[in-house]
């Protein structure tokens, strides 16, 4: 097949790696188009309560979807970059994290189904909580690691968009009240799992890459190589879904919905460059595997076209916000205006640690360090939300900047004493 031939023309990669950012952005603006339909819509026909009921039961899944990925989606893809030219090794990477991650999903379904039967708060509404954990089984069949890994992002566009299609369609046919709230974690699943399906088949007949059956010794060096991401990923979920989840705990379905209606504003925008990160992660890994200084000047560049585009969405994003919140979510969501303002700095912050954290420090090798990082972190924002949890939802807001702006720094004082300096005006 085409994938697993080698080319040393940098032509060839400079094509594929615009290709891929070209992909990758048709992909964001369809993550856009069809959240700017659906959440306007749901906000106003589920209400604040059920919004926020909705967004409780996808933070409490989400625990359980970062269990089940196990930090495979950088691991693995960073692993079928590097040997994208070897099919038999493309194959056994591809068959022992498909084989893991589907063992830990029944695993964790277990778990889950436990806990949504023996607790009341997630018993009254158990239907609709063991229907989102269809997140988890759309995200085991879609392998997007492997499309990353082999930098084939157009079929990842072309599954995304069939799949927020179904979903966007049959939101709009079919969910007309707010006693139709268990129809939407239903239809979010049957979308992502139709999605899934079509991956897989691109998988087996466009790739033309089988599953084998792994060995032992190749399931344990993938779920070695995943483990410190794993941590990090758990540490990252306390400080970003944890939020919607403790709100849900200690107040209710209403300033959760206040909270996750924000944030669903502000997610977009955070995402805006993601397929300039996603495209150049594999790109920056092979460079940092022959050159430092070269990966180095990559990165560089990169913080400076990221940081002044996303500089300009946070400052939008603080002065429009009394426009935004009702005219996305509608004048019952006047509250979501002062929790917008206070997280608008984070699409800037969140894309220069993206840079530092995932491109940089994983790339050079320092996977360890930026799991401790994220761990030390974690503590620092579980305190201060315990601290800042009376003042609601714009406590916990407060919070999460707080920790970001923290790990941001971290990160790109860790790399400048190591002598990979990425801010303007400094040198390695």
């Amino acid at each position: 097949m085409a994938v697993f031939k080698v080319s040393g023309q940098s032509l060839k990669k400079n094509r594929k790696l615009v290709s891929n950012f070209g992909y990758l952005s048709a992909l964001k603006v369809f993550e856009y188009v069809f959240p700017l339909l659906t959440i306007p819509y749901l906000a106003r026909v589920l209400g604040v309560a059920g919004f926020g009921l909705v967004s409780f039961a996808q933070a409490f899944a989400s625990y359980f979807l970062i269990l089940v990925d196990f930090g495979f989606n950088l691991s693995a893809s960073k692993d079928i970059s590097v040997h994208h030219d070897d099919r038999h090794q493309v194959e056994t990477i591809y068959s022992s994290v498909m084989l893991v991650k589907t063992g830990l999903m029944i695993v964790t379904f277990i778990m889950y189904a436990v806990l949504v039967f023996g607790f009341a708060r997630f018993r009254g509404d158990s239907l609709l909580y063991l229907s989102t954990f269809g997140l988890v089984v759309s995200s085991v069949l879609f392998p997007i690691w492997l499309f990353q890994g082999l930098q084939e992002m157009k079929f990842i566009t072309l599954v995304q968009f069939c799949s927020r299609f179904i979903f966007t369609v049959l939101i709009f046919v079919l969910v007309r009240s707010s006693a139709d709230i268990l129809l939407v974690p239903l239809l979010n699943a049957f979308g992502g799992i139709i999605g899934g399906i079509l991956s897989l088949l691109i998988v087996r007949y466009r790739l033309g890459i089988r599953l084998r059956r792994p060995y032992l010794p190749e399931i344990r060096s993938q779920i070695r190589s995943s483990f410190d991401l794993f941590l990090s990923n758990v540490s990252i979920s306390l400080y970003t879904i944890s939020n919607t989840f403790l709100l849900g705990l200690f107040w209710n379905d209403t300033i959760v919905g206040y909270y996750a209606g924000a944030e669903k504003i502000l997610r977009p925008l955070q995402n805006m460059l993601q397929p300039i990160t996603q495209a150049v992660y594999p790109h920056i890994a092979q460079i940092a595997d022959r050159s430092r200084s070269e990966a180095t000047a990559f990165l560089r560049k990169l913080v400076l076209l990221v940081g002044a585009a996303t500089g300009v969405v946070s400052i939008a994003a603080f002065v429009l916000s009394p426009l935004l919140v009702p005219l996305i979510l509608g004048p019952d969501f006047a509250p979501s205006i002062l929790i917008l303002r206070i997280m608008s700095p984070l699409p800037f912050v969140i894309a220069l640690s993206n840079i530092a954290g995932i491109q940089a420090m994983l790339s050079f090798g320092y996977g360890r360090q930026f799991s401790r990082i994220i761990i030390l972190c974690t503590v620092l924002h579980l305190t201060l939300a315990s601290c800042l949890m009376s003042f609601g939802a714009a406590g916990v807001s407060t919070s999460v900047l707080v920790t970001e702006i923290t790990i941001t720094s971290v990160f790109f004082i860790f790399l400048a004493r190591r002598g990979i300096a990425l801010l303007p005006g400094t040198h390695s």
